[in-house]
């Protein structure tokens, strides 16, 4: 990713890392709480 800063502006480049992160942190988060709290019905 730092070959990036290369050729945006620090501003860009920051909120790019910024946005990639968040994404893959909610990514994470996403598949982590389905597992935790599944939904449906549950089991009797």
């Amino acid at each position: 990713m730092p070959i990036a800063s290369a050729y945006v502006p620090p501003a860009v480049y920051n909120l790019l890392v910024t946005f990639i992160t968040g994404g893959v942190s909610m990514i994470i988060f996403f598949f982590v709480f389905k597992i935790i709290f599944p939904e449906g019905e549950p089991e009797k």
